[in-house]
């Protein structure tokens, strides 16, 4: 009988052990959402940098692809004048590709490939080539890790530079120098 009345009658509540429980939950539930925010950043990364190197393998498969062709064309005329043509479109394509897919210093970094790429098109097929290798190269310090994206950045404009100096890939036109000049910036 002392059972049942113990059980029947009304205890007191706890306030402290209420409030402890609740407490208890509330930072277990915090630590478990930081914990899940956490990982899912991680992950987030993770498959950005997956994308964005599938993007630069394209590009250096493209270029590889154009360096051996325009190699193979011009082999016993290397300075026979190699302009843009269509076929190297595959390669401007998986350029703008990876800019789309880069972000925040990765997209400035893919802007100075297009810088040496695109617009410094050299006027030779050895100039042509040397860009082209000069982009694999670089590509392929950068995504090891042996270059962070400002020393990619610096590493492009000496490539740029390189390629601008270089007599065979840039033959340079002194009368349309000099006109240029002249005019000064626009």
């Amino acid at each position: 009988m002392e059972l049942i009345g113990a059980a029947t009658t009304p205890v007191a509540w706890n306030w402290v052990t209420f409030g402890q429980t609740v407490l208890a939950t509330l930072i277990g539930a915090t630590v478990a959402l930081l914990g899940a925010w956490w990982l899912a950043r991680i992950e987030r990364r993770s498959r950005y940098e997956a994308r964005l190197t599938d993007a630069l393998v394209k590009v250096v498969n493209a270029a590889s692809e154009i360096g051996g062709r325009v190699f193979e064309e011009n082999r016993l005329t290397p300075l026979k004048v190699a302009g843009f043509d269509h076929s190297e479109t595959p390669l401007t394509m998986a350029l703008d590709a990876s800019t789309m897919v880069a972000r925040g210093e990765n997209k400035k970094t893919m802007y100075a490939a297009i810088a040496l790429t695109v617009l410094y098109t050299p006027a030779t097929a050895s100039g042509r080539i040397l860009v082209l290798e000069e982009l694999i190269r670089i590509i392929g310090y950068w995504r090891t890790g042996e270059l962070n994206d400002r020393q990619t950045r610096d590493a492009f404009a000496a490539a740029i530079s390189k390629v601008k100096a270089d007599p065979l890939a840039m033959p340079h036109d002194d009368e349309a120098e000099r006109s240029a000049s002249e005019r000064g910036p626009r």
